[in-house]
Order: C-alpha cells, then sequence, then structure tokens
C-alpha cells in the first residue's frame, strides 16, 4: 500500500497545522506610529484644553496710531475684519511692531497653561519661564485686569482692561464679547504685515 508523508486532512496533525496557521494569519502587525499617534492625540487634547480656556480670539486691522501719549508706548485703533468690534490698545513699541494696515490677532485667554489649568499664585513669568505655553505662539503677551465691562443695549458691549497702565477697549455686539465678564486676563497678539498698504 502506497505511503504518504503528508498528513491526512482531519487527523490531529493536521487540525493542529491548521489552527496555528490561521492564529498566525488573525494576528495584527503592530502599526510603527502607534506611540505618535498617543502623542498626536495628547496635543490635541491639550489644544482643545487650551481653546477652553480662550474667551476671545478674532482678527483686527489697525487703521490708525497715536504716538503721542508716550515715548515709548503707540495706542493702536481699528475694527475687526467683519466690522463688527472696534477696537483700541496701548503696545510697548520695544517690544511690539505694528503699522496702519497690518493685521493683528487679538486671543484673550485666562491662563496661558497648555493643558487649561488655571495658573498658580507663583506668577506667570515664574512659573512658565521652563516650559511650553500658549504665549509662545504669540508675539505680544500682556496680563492685566478688566476693569470695565458695559452693557449698552440689549445687542452691545463695551470691555476696558488695563495691563500695568496700558489700556485696551473693545467695543462690538454682546455674544462676541459677554465672555469677557471676567477680572485677570492675558492679552496674547500676533500681527502680520499687510501686502497692500491701502487694504
Amino acid at each position: 500500500m502506497p505511503t504518504s508523508d503528508r498528513a491526512p486532512i482531519g487527523s490531529p496533525m493536521g487540525v493542529d497545522q491548521l489552527l496555528i496557521q490561521n492564529a498566525t494569519a488573525s494576528i495584527p502587525e503592530e502599526p510603527e506610529n502607534m506611540e505618535l499617534d498617543v502623542e498626536m492625540d495628547d496635543s490635541a487634547l491639550q489644544r482643545k484644553m487650551a481653546a477652553d480656556a480662550q474667551l476671545f480670539n478674532d482678527t483686527f486691522i489697525v487703521t490708525g496710531i497715536d504716538h503721542a501719549k508716550y515715548d515709548r508706548c503707540r495706542r493702536l485703533f481699528g475694527s475687526s475684519t467683519d466690522h463688527t468690534i472696534r477696537f483700541l490698545l496701548d503696545v510697548h513699541t520695544e517690544l511690539f511692531s505694528i503699522d496702519i494696515g497690518d493685521t493683528l490677532q487679538m486671543v484673550i485667554a485666562t491662563t496661558l497653561n497648555l493643558d487649561g489649568t488655571p495658573d498658580d499664585e507663583k506668577g506667570w513669568k515664574d512659573s512658565q519661564q521652563n516650559e511650553a505655553n500658549l504665549g509662545d505662539m504669540f508675539d505680544y503677551v500682556m496680563h492685566g485686569q478688566v476693569y470695565i465691562h458695559q452693557e449698552g443695549d440689549a445687542e452691545s458691549m463695551k470691555v476696558s482692561a488695563s495691563f500695568g497702565g496700558l489700556l485696551m477697549t473693545l467695543e462690538g455686539p454682546l455674544r462676541k464679547l459677554i465672555t469677557l465678564r471676567t477680572e485677570s486676563i492675558y492679552l496674547l497678539c500676533k500681527s502680520r504685515i499687510t501686502i497692500d498698504p491701502s487694504f
């Protein structure tokens, strides 16, 4: 009778080989970028929490500058790109350079911590010195206090804040400024030069 080295189908040896083969084939390969994905998720979470701490974020066009008030201070005037909010802002000329026609991104937040947690009592400069923070993304950062949040009619609001004597005033729709009914804030600014000076 002829013999064969191949195990017949249905024999214990054949079943074991089949199970091992199927089990091996069903094990998924571990993605090489698994750690990167986790890091990206953490980064996205940090960005979301930082965004939750942001009370205001809008873009403005600088339409006027007053140099007369202080030697090293400029008072900026302008309006948001959708023309709904007017602003006045004092800036230190040695720390922040901007001209008429430039675009100004303005963010107001309650903390600079990327995880959105409140600042401790050490003071923001000391606590943020060796850590990445929201201010790293901007050209100019000030810490101050809101001293006026005045509602005009049912649709408008005026907010004023002082940053060590440098002033900011925003006037516009209540729905855009209502979140600024608070006290301690950070003002973060970033400028972009407008190619067409006529804007």
